[in-house]
């Protein structure tokens, strides 16, 4: 058994056709242990001129980086006014169905009651929407 695996060898299967003919129309040849050893070009010390800085002078009728930013900025709100105008963008306020909550109780996962009598007046500020975002944590141990 111990013999049988340490003559265990690799056997490259055969390329297809298709790929022998890509690779000769384009002059691909395989690498050998020769092109690995080969000592590569070093590139020159000299600085290329694509790669150096650039160097800009400004005229007076030149804008600054401020100017720019300004006019940008009033650029975005004239585009806004205008998608207002248009219809595009409409600002309305989220339906609130308040005589609903006056004649009848909403269903438990939507409301919960805390500490509410019912000859109490401010039944309206006790109730919580949980329909409604909230970022402040209750107060009640329900956790």
């Amino acid at each position: 058994m111990s013999r049988s695996k340490q003559n265990v060898s690799y056997v490259k299967p055969e390329e297809p056709s298709f790929l022998k003919e890509i690779k000769q129309r384009v002059g691909y040849r395989e690498p050998s242990v020769h092109d690995k050893m080969q000592v590569l070009e070093c590139p020159s010390n000299e600085p290329e001129t694509a790669d150096g800085a650039t160097v800009v002078v400004l005229d007076d009728d030149n804008i600054s980086a401020e100017e720019y930013a300004e006019f940008m900025r009033e650029k975005a709100e004239a585009e806004d006014a205008l998608k207002i105008a248009r219809g595009d963008i409409r600002f309305m306020k989220p339906k609130r169905e308040n005589d609903q909550m006056d004649t009848e109780p909403l269903p438990n996962k939507c409301t919960k009651m805390l500490k509410v009598d019912k000859n109490d007046k401010l039944l309206k500020a006790n109730m919580v929407n949980s329909r409604l975002l909230s970022f402040e944590m209750p107060d009640d141990d329900d956790w």
